[in-house]
């Protein structure tokens, strides 16, 4: 198995630091070209599909708003193990279950085109891209997770997360022509653009917050979740400089209620998101009282320390 050898080093910028700039010196993070608006809906729930193995609740192909150019799902491409059954879920869950995914043979790539890992390091690689600037790692692919679905079924005042100096960014604030300014100690929010509400801005707004956000600002988001009844989209986090953070896609039991699930992952550099090969045909037993150890991180997580996102409207 291949162990890779980079860890999310570039933490958002903490209040205190040089205003701008990564925590890792080595490291820092380009500014992005615009986002791209691609076909799909702008916002609000889409239709749901039949799927085999999501359930009938999976959104369409047009729900993932970035434009993936494949349509194979993730539930169809990874089967639950023999006796287990996946868990009911929400339409968070159902969203996760659904997401494309590349051909089998699609390696890890870095935003910038190299190969990280092979095919074969890994169960699967999600068709979401990963921008064109060495941001989105591995707390921002949580987080880009869930903001792509909230954007989904249209629930922009859920979109509010904060910089790891503890300041609150909110999308809205965003459209409405605002942008923070970070100077030293202190962190301001300011109107110096035309108001503006389009998938390009959310893409935008999303690319600041990659910036600002890493693992111990994660840490901070979510409630404390039960890991004796773990629900698709729980995420694990490490928090720290270097710190790393995984997010469960899928969740599935046997008839003796032991849960087993889909562990993916984002890292540094900033890469395609990619489902760890668990060792239960790709799934990772869920033991409460334990931990969760990857071929990606030295030390295991701990369940106890599952988290959950607060309910949406959506």
């Amino acid at each position: 198995m291949i162990l890779f050898l980079w860890a999310c080093l570039a933490e958002g910028t903490p209040v205190g630091s040089t205003a701008g700039l990564p925590e890792s010196p080595e490291a820092p993070r380009a500014t992005p070209r615009p986002a791209s608006a691609s076909p799909g809906p702008s916002g609000g729930a889409a239709p749901a599909v039949a799927l085999e193995g999501a359930g009938s609740n999976a959104p369409p192909i047009e729900a993932y708003r970035w434009g993936p150019t494949h349509s194979a799902r993730l539930a169809e491409r990874v089967p639950a193990p023999s006796g287990h059954e996946r868990v009911a879920t929400d339409a968070w869950g159902e969203w996760l279950r659904a997401l494309p995914v590349y051909p089998g043979d699609h390696p890890v790539l870095a935003y910038d085109g190299r190969e990280i890992a092979p095919a074969s390091a890994v169960v699967a690689v999600l068709d979401l891209d990963v921008g064109s600037a060495d941001l989105q790692q591995c707390a921002d692919t949580v987080l880009r997770l869930r903001a792509e679905y909230l954007w989904s079924v249209g629930d922009k005042a859920a979109l509010a997360w904060r910089y790891t100096s503890g300041d609150l960014s909110s999308y809205r604030r965003w459209a409405a022509g605002e942008r923070a300014t970070v100077r030293g100690s202190s962190v301001s929010w300011s109107r110096r653009a035309a108001p503006s509400d389009s998938y390009a801005d959310f893409r935008a707004w999303l690319n600041d917050l990659f910036t600002y956000a890493g693992t111990r600002s994660l840490v901070k988001e979510g409630v404390a979740a039960d890991p004796a009844n773990p629900r698709p989209g729980d995420f694990l986090v490490i928090g720290g400089s270097p710190g790393h953070a995984l997010i469960l896609l899928d969740v599935a039991k046997n008839a003796d209620g032991r849960h087993v699930a889909l562990v993916a992952e984002g890292y540094m550099p900033a890469q395609e998101a990619h489902v760890l090969p668990g060792p239960l045909s790709g799934w990772y037993p869920v033991n409460p009282t334990g931990g969760l150890s990857v071929p990606t991180w030295p030390d295991p997580f701990l369940w106890s320390g599952l988290r959950r996102f607060g309910a949406s409207a959506g």
